[in-house]
């Protein structure tokens, strides 16, 4: 299931804003750029670039498991913006690795304080 569409980040300046203000984190398969914001909910965008699978199924694949794993890490509840750039294929990774490295991603974020400008 994929998140709402108040979840997602779509345009390129929110894409560029992220990247600009926003702070980093990496798990084994991916980088993530966070920053706190305003709303009552997260935005959330997943990037599986071509550079991990030529095959947008694989790609797409890929995406469902990393959503799936937000989902269960509860990241609706994290005051942030992120952007997370899979850099590596996950298939081969068992869905709880996945979401132990996501789980620790989440918890590297509320630890870090990150103020808006």
């Amino acid at each position: 299931m994929a998140f709402a569409q108040r979840f997602r980040i779509h345009t390129d300046r929110e894409f560029r804003d992220l990247f600009t203000r926003g702070q980093s984190a990496r798990c084994s398969f991916a980088f993530v750029k966070f920053c706190s914001q305003l709303r009552a909910h997260p935005r959330i965008a997943v990037v599986v670039g071509k550079k991990v699978s030529k095959l947008s199924v694989v790609r797409h694949r890929i995406k469902r498991r990393i959503i799936a794993a937000l989902q269960d890490a509860g990241v609706e509840h994290l005051p942030y913006d992120m952007i997370w750039s899979i850099q590596k294929d996950v298939t081969g990774i068992s869905f709880s690795d996945i979401l132990r490295d996501v789980k620790n991603v989440c918890a590297f974020m509320s630890r870090t304080s990150v103020k808006i400008k």
